[in-house]
């Protein structure tokens, strides 16, 4: 989650069960869920992260959205990005 909030890279994980990848995980992220996959995609202004996108799936390999679809999720955290942090 760190780097991936941190570099603003968007992040699939279509199988947290898979052998040793639990270990990858927060253990906050563990505890609180329990997703099988899962999309994360930051909203990172210049001025640093000010929130995500979050989706979460009860299956593996959850997400079955189209390329399109993909894009206009992108689109909308796109959009979201001249906000800035709070207060401004």
């Amino acid at each position: 989650f760190f780097v991936a909030l941190s570099k603003g890279a968007d992040l699939y994980i279509e199988d947290t069960t898979k052998p040793g990848f639990d270990q990858s995980l927060p253990a906050w992220y563990r505890e609180a869920t329990n997703a099988r996959s899962f999309l994360l995609l930051p909203v990172l202004p210049p001025t640093g992260l000010s929130g995500m996108i979050y989706g979460e799936y009860r299956t593996r390999q959850g997400y079955h959205g189209t390329p399109e679809r993909l894009s206009l999720m992108k689109a909308l955290r796109d959009q979201l990005l001249p906000m800035g942090p709070p207060g401004r």
